[in-house]
This record gives C-alpha cells, structure tokens and sequence, in this order.
C-alpha cells in the first residue's frame, strides 16, 4: 500500500517500499501523517535529546524545531513531571508494560508550567543494543484539568448543599416527633 511506500497496486514494488524510489515515498508519506497529527510527537535519543520533534511539537512547548532537537527533554518538563517520565521509561526498558500514558507538568519556553499527557513507547533497537531511546506523543489536557476542577468545585456545592438541606429537613422533623412524644406521654396520663 501507499503507507509501505508501494504506490497502492503492488505493481513492481514490495510491501516494505524496497526498491524503484518507493522508500523515499513512503517516507515522505509518514513525514505528512506525522505533520498532521493535532498532538505533538517526538522521538528521543538513548540520552533523552530530542532527534525528532513535530509542528505540534513546537507549539506545545513555544520553542522552535532547531532549538529543541539535539536538546535534553528535561528542559521542557519540570523536575517532578522528569521524574516521572523516567520511572515510566524504566518500566518500558523493565518490559512491564509495550506503552506508558503519564500526566505530567512540562515547562513552556515563556516558563509557564502546562499539564501534559504523554505517551511512551521504546524505539526500535538493533538486536545488540539495549535501549535506544523513546517515541512519544504529548497532548495538552489544560482544559481537561480545568473541567475535572469545575466538576470537584460543583460536587463540594452539592454536598454542601445537601448537608444544609438535610439539616433543614432534621430539625423540623425533630421538632414533629418531640410533639408526638409529648402527645404521648399526655394521652399515657
């Protein structure tokens, strides 16, 4: 197919794209999908630099292609969201898990610090070496966080208002049953 670098009917080209340009195709084809893609996406090195950002990318964190490849990922993220990434890169090389999603706080290039979802995968490596880096996609979740921090506020509304309403509907209901007893004991009489 057109994504293998074939030219969609397999005339004279194989599946891989080897051969007659179809590598040069089909990698540009993955080059346009990557473009596309509405989250950013990275590729780092086995020492945490930056070999491939996208448009995405650069958006997210404020800085432009040249000034984040060959740069250390941590310069984007904060020291806790570093450290949680690296935890979960362990894991990745550990082979507890083939993918790890994480939230964390990164750093933009004007210094603000954004909440990000990322998720991690291992890059390919050659049989002999044993970690060669990481692929990643970031999404921003500002606005999810802000959401799930509206709906927190409007719960503690809610249980406060219940707490008020049934205190409400206690004390007039304790008051009926202290005349009932009341009636009682004077019909006992």
């Amino acid at each position: 197919g057109v994504a293998e670098g074939g030219d969609g009917g397999g005339r004279g080209r194989r599946r891989d794209g080897a051969g007659g340009g179809g590598d040069e195709r089909g990698l540009e084809g993955y080059r346009r999908l990557v473009e596309a893609m509405g989250d950013g996406i990275y590729a780092l090195d086995a020492k945490g630099c930056f070999e491939m950002v996208n448009e995405r990318m650069t958006a997210l964190t404020g800085y432009g292609r040249d000034e984040l490849l060959g740069r250390y990922a941590g310069h984007v993220m904060t020291d806790e969201g570093l450290a949680t990434v690296e935890s979960a890169i362990q894991s990745l090389v550990d082979g507890a898990a083939g993918s790890v999603t994480v939230e964390v706080m990164a750093r933009n290039a004007d210094g603000a610090e954004v909440p990000r979802e990322l998720n991690l995968t291992l890059q390919s490596t050659a049989d002999d070496e044993r970690f060669a880096g990481t692929v990643g996609v970031v999404r921003d979740i500002t606005e999810r966080r802000a959401r799930e921090q509206e709906l927190r506020a409007q719960n503690e509304r809610l249980e406060a208002f219940a707490e008020i309403v049934g205190h409400d509907l206690r004390n007039p209901l304790g008051v009926v049953s202290g005349h009932a007893e009341l009636a009682r004991e004077r019909a006992a009489d």
